[in-house]
C-alpha cells in the first residue's frame, strides 16, 4: 500500500481453471446456503453484466483510484450488486462528496448469455 493507493497491491487475476472452479462451485450449492423458502426463486444471481459505460464512468472520477462491489438486495429480495468508486483514502465516493453509484445489472436471471462459457457450464 502507499499513500496515493491504500489499497493492498494485488493484480486480481485469477486463472480461467479457477475461475472455473470457483463459478461451478457457485452453481452448485447456490440453493444449499438459502432458506428453504427461497431455494429455487433465483434470488441470488448466477452473474451481473454491465455495460462498459458504467465502469468507464466510476473510474473516471476525480481521485477515483478503483473499485468496490457491494451485495445488495432489492425490495423483490434478488441480491444485485452495487459499484462504488474508492478514493485515496479507502473510502467510498459516495455521500456528502457525491459520487457515482452504479446498480442495474443485467442479472442473470433472467438476462443470460446465450454463447456458451466454460464459466456457465456445471
Amino acid at each position: 500500500m502507499s499513500p496515493n493507493n491504500p489499497l493492498p497491491q494485488a493484480d486480481h487475476e485469477i486463472s480461467l481453471q479457477t475461475a472455473i472452479e470457483m463459478t461451478s462451485l457457485y452453481r452448485t450449492e447456490v440453493n444449499n446456503i438459502l432458506a428453504p423458502e427461497y431455494k429455487g426463486t433465483d434470488v441470488l444471481p448466477m452473474s451481473e453484466s454491465f455495460n462498459n459505460e458504467a465502469f468507464t464512468k466510476l473510474i473516471a472520477q476525480d481521485g477515483c483510484i478503483g473499485l468496490r462491489i457491494y451485495l445488495g438486495m432489492a425490495a423483490d429480495k434478488n441480491v444485485r450488486l452495487i459499484i462504488v468508486g474508492v478514493n485515496n483514502n479507502d473510502e467510498d465516493m459516495v455521500g456528502v462528496a457525491g459520487g457515482l453509484i452504479m446498480e442495474e445489472g443485467h442479472r442473470c436471471p433472467p438476462i443470460c448469455t446465450v454463447t456458451p462459457s466454460p464459466l456457465t457450464a456445471l
